[in-house]
């Protein structure tokens, strides 16, 4: 039997970042992530992360999950390593906003908005869906040079 998906339940807080950031690297370490994909790995955490910190519990001191699942290998496709981002807040689909514009000077255009953009960018897939009352966002990582 292969690894099984770790589970790290957490308080959305800034404060716990950290944490969730050492549980993703730790985990993405033991099922052969190589390093060099730790870096995008630790802003997608980082953004996705605060997002619910911010917006699915910005008074309350709820709890989220992280799934660190085992990697999927399809015949024919490079692994990739999947993470999935648990919440109880209300419904939300970081996927529903239109992309941010990126024309206008940077001082014209409004704060915030781009987490997503970047985090959809620097995934190989991002899926969300509502089950019940939880919010839950995969995001994947193909694994570099491993065909």
């Amino acid at each position: 039997m292969g690894p099984q998906a770790a589970i790290l339940s957490i308080e959305a807080t800034l404060p716990h970042l950290r944490a969730a950031q050492d549980f993703v690297r730790r985990h993405a370490a033991s099922r052969g992530v190589p390093e060099s994909l730790c870096p995008k790995i630790d802003l997608v955490v980082e953004e996705l992360f605060m997002n619910i910190a911010n917006h699915a519990h910005p008074k309350t001191r709820e709890e989220m999950e992280i799934h660190c699942l085992p990697l999927e290998e399809d015949v024919g496709e490079r692994p990739q390593f999947c993470l999935v981002f648990k919440d109880w807040g209300p419904p939300f689909n970081p996927l529903d906003p239109p992309p941010p514009s990126l024309e206008p000077d940077i001082e014209l255009r409004p704060i915030g908005g781009l987490g997503i953009h970047m985090v959809t960018r620097m995934t190989d897939s991002l899926a969300y869906v509502r089950e019940g009352d939880h919010n839950i966002v995969t995001a994947c990582f193909r694994l570099p040079g491993r065909e």
